[in-house]
């Protein structure tokens, strides 16, 4: 008649792999719209390709320059926080009609964007056991791979 309740535990990699897909299956979303709302500042799609291939451009310098930074500090804080800072800019980014304003934010947000994928990898790395730290990795990788699979895919419903 009565059932013993037993808590669920997940182990951190699941959680980890859950609050990848989540903000992964957001930033997806966002990317989609992000494209549109650059086309209608510039008026061009060529012209947005070269600018999100800049912002791409800064993104991968600072991957490689944030590094020692993310290293020191706490990488959930930092995860944690590049996730509000991102959110913030976004809502300036719909408030902003000038393009330079929007560059200027847009290499902001490439910088935030890298210190959010460095700690979210440290933290991969540092929940994992030596000998599992590749299956891990696959695992956390392939849920947010399916992220940004099935993102465009609602923003794309959403937005129609």
């Amino acid at each position: 008649m009565f059932t013993k309740r037993r808590n669920l535990s997940f182990h951190p990699i699941e959680k980890i792999a859950s609050i990848g897909f989540v903000s992964g299956l957001s930033l997806a979303s966002i990317g989609t719209i992000w494209a549109i709302y650059l086309e209608s500042l510039l008026k061009n799609p060529s012209y947005v390709g070269y600018l999100i291939t800049f912002f791409t451009i800064i993104t991968l310098v600072s991957l490689i320059l944030t590094i020692p930074i993310v290293e020191r500090k706490s990488k959930t804080k930092l995860f944690f926080i590049s996730l509000i800072t991102y959110f913030f800019s976004l809502i300036l980014f719909s408030i902003l009609s000038n393009i330079y304003a929007v560059i200027a934010l847009g290499i902001i947000t490439s910088i935030i964007v890298s210190i959010r994928m460095t700690s979210f990898g440290l933290i991969v790395s540092d929940k994992s056991r030596k000998s599992n730290i590749s299956r891990n990795e696959g695992i956390i990788y392939t849920f947010s791979n399916l992220a940004w699979l099935i993102g465009p895919l609602i923003a794309g419903f959403v937005s129609a």
